[in-house]
């Protein structure tokens, strides 16, 4: 939420999203603006940047960093363009500069660089690792959230080769209270129990997920998580009657804005194939 519109006038939300046909075969970030945070305007020139999804955008000093990934399931690593308006984009060149490490609980691919903040000089980061991104259907345990570091927001390092939330979760958005550190994330609910009682694809659970609260008191953890979710599936809208799809009643995604006044959170719902 801010100032200097693109489509628009005055301060409004932003919004950069994903679109992607669910084979892969159509990947693009695209870009919106809403002045209510509810009914959205598309770029007429969409998409803003082709074969690119699953990206943070953050507005730092005068440029908008983008973190972003070529593949659903985080192939290729995690790659950065630069902006000074929000729509054309450049790639850093020294893409990816984040990728799976061999051997680890991250081999299959990483995705999903999602920002905590800057404490003394260091940006702490969390991002999605994948163990094997050839199996399917995935399985929860393929989303778990490992911590990356920077001094320049360009360079990435990995502080540990283990996962820092082990717990089955991807996605991350956060907001800084005091000196508490709070995470919101999507996260399987065989993990947390089992709130709605679905079963999907015959295990409890399933492939479920709702977004869950994360705190901690040290932005590089350890987090404590909340035994249930915060906000999960409840609609049919959110529930797919289909059947069969391993991401059903999913929920997640979520992203926190603060206009001034209120904070919302954005989020997808929906199957993994029919997502909003």
């Amino acid at each position: 939420f801010e100032g200097d519109a693109k489509i628009l006038s005055g301060n409004v939300f932003k919004m950069w999203y994903t679109t992607n046909d669910g084979s892969g075969g159509s990947l693009s970030t695209r870009y919106a603006e809403s002045t209510d945070g509810v009914s959205w305007t598309d770029y007429s020139s969409n998409p803003v940047l082709s074969g690119k999804i699953a990206g943070h955008v953050y507005h730092i000093g005068a440029t908008y960093y983008l973190y972003c990934s070529s593949t659903y399931l985080g192939l290729g690593g995690i790659s950065i363009y630069t902006s000074t308006d929000g729509l054309a984009w450049s790639a850093y060149g020294g893409n990816p500069v984040l990728s799976g490490t061999a051997a680890t609980w991250d081999a299959g691919g990483v995705t999903q660089l999602s920002i905590l903040g800057l404490v003394d000089g260091t940006y702490y980061a969390y991002y999605t690792g994948i163990a094997n991104a050839g199996e399917s259907p995935i399985v929860a345990t393929d989303w778990q959230m490992g911590l990356a570091t920077s001094t320049d927001l360009l360079n990435w390092t990995k502080p540990s080769s283990t996962p820092t939330i082990p717990v089955a979760s991807s996605n991350f958005t956060f907001a800084t209270v005091g000196s508490t550190y709070y995470g919101w994330s999507a996260v399987h609910y065989a993990a947390l129990g089992d709130p709605l009682g679905l079963s999907v694809q015959g295990v409890a659970g399933g492939g479920a997920t709702g977004i869950v609260r994360f705190q901690a008191s040290n932005p590089a953890g350890p987090c404590t998580v909340a035994t249930q979710p915060a906000i999960y599936a409840s609609t049919h809208g959110e529930i797919n009657a289909s059947g069969g799809l391993p991401l059903d009643a999913q929920l997640g995604d979520p992203c926190i804005v603060f206009d001034g006044t209120n904070t919302w959170m954005f989020a997808s719902s929906g199957a993994n194939a029919n997502a909003d």
